[in-house]
């Protein structure tokens, strides 16, 4: 069992970990569907007003930008 303070570590590694944390880390912790339904909505989002092939080559820069900021 850990003592006091190895639990009070790992609250702060946490912490920071979690504070630093891409986009891409976080989506990776998600479920299936839970990516799913963030992916379908995105799509939307983005770029709504955009046709045809061109919007799956600004949506797919959209999504790697996104998957390198750090998450919110």
């Amino acid at each position: 069992m850990p003592n006091a303070q190895e639990v009070l570590d790992w609250i702060k590694w946490d912490k920071e970990r979690k504070a630093n944390m891409t986009n891409e880390e976080w989506f990776c912790g998600l479920s299936t569907e839970e990516k799913a339904d963030l992916l379908a909505e995105l799509v939307w989002w983005i770029h709504p007003s955009v046709q045809g092939g061109r919007k799956v080559e600004l949506t797919k820069e959209s999504f790697l930008r996104w998957l390198k900021e750090k998450h919110k």
